[in-house]
C-alpha cells in the first residue's frame, strides 16, 4: 500500500495520458478542475492524518499496563501510518464526488441536504471502521472534517442548482432554441417561359429521355 501511495504521481499521469486524447475541450476543462481540487484535498487529508498520528499513538500506548514495555514492530508502525494517510486522504475526496454527481445532473443539492442525518451516521460508522485504532479521538478526527466537507459540497450544489434554474428561466439553450427544419427545398427558381416552343420542346425531350432510361 505504501508503494501504491508513493508511486501515485506516476500511474496517475499514465492514466491521464491514456484518457486525455478522447476528451473534448470542455471535458478537459472539467477534468483539470477536478484534478486540481482532488490533489489538494487528498494532501490535506494526508497532512491531517500526519498531525493526528502522534496523538493516536499516545492514546494506544496508554492501554499498556504499568510495568510492561510496549514494543511496536516497524512493519506494524509503517502499516498504521500508511493506512491512516490513505484512509484520511480518500475520505477527503467525498465532497468532490458529490459535486461531480451534482454537475452531471445525477444528484441535486436539495436531495443531498435531505440525506444529512443518514450521511452523518454513515460517515461516523465509516470513520469507526476505517481507522486502524479503536480510540474515539481518531474516529472523531476523521469524521469531523468529512462532516464539514459534506455540508460544503451541499452548499455548492444548492448554489449550482439555483444558477441552473435561473439560466433555464432566462431562455433555452442554443441547441433547444429552434428545431431543425430537415424538409428539402429546391434552390433553383423556375424562369418563366418566354417562348412556348422552347419550353414544350425541353419538356418533351426530358420526357423522352426518362422513357428511354
Amino acid at each position: 500500500m505504501a508503494g501504491v501511495a508513493l508511486a501515485s504521481p506516476v500511474w496517475l499521469y499514465q492514466l491521464w495520458a491514456f484518457v486525455a486524447p478522447g476528451l473534448h475541450r470542455s471535458e478537459k476543462k472539467y477534468a483539470y478542475a477536478f484534478v486540481g481540487t482532488g490533489v489538494p484535498l487528498f494532501m490535506g487529508g494526508a497532512f491531517f492524518a500526519y498531525k493526528v498520528l502522534p496523538t493516536t499513538a499516545k492514546v494506544l500506548m496508554e492501554f499498556t499496563p504499568n510495568g510492561v514495555s510496549n514494543l511496536l514492530p516497524l512493519d506494524d508502525l509503517l502499516d498504521l501510518v500508511t493506512r491512516m494517510v490513505v484512509v484520511f486522504g480518500l475520505s477527503f475526496e467525498l465532497p468532490l464526488l458529490l459535486v461531480m454527481l451534482n454537475l452531471t445532473g445525477i444528484l441535486t443539492g436539495k436531495r443531498m441536504l435531505g440525506w444529512w442525518r443518514g450521511m452523518i451516521m454513515g460517515i461516523t460508522v465509516f470513520a469507526a471502521l476505517a481507522t486502524p485504532s479503536t480510540d474515539p479521538l481518531t474516529m472523531l478526527a476523521l469524521a469531523g472534517p468529512i462532516w464539514i466537507l459534506y455540508f460544503g459540497a451541499v452548499a455548492f450544489s444548492l448554489v449550482n442548482d439555483r444558477r441552473k434554474r435561473r439560466r433555464e428561466a432566462e431562455g433555452p439553450d442554443d441547441d433547444e432554441a429552434s428545431e431543425l427544419d430537415l424538409t428539402p427545398r429546391t434552390s433553383v427558381r423556375s424562369r418563366p417561359c418566354r417562348r412556348t416552343g422552347r419550353c414544350r420542346s425541353s419538356r418533351s425531350r426530358t420526357g423522352s429521355t426518362v422513357m428511354t432510361t
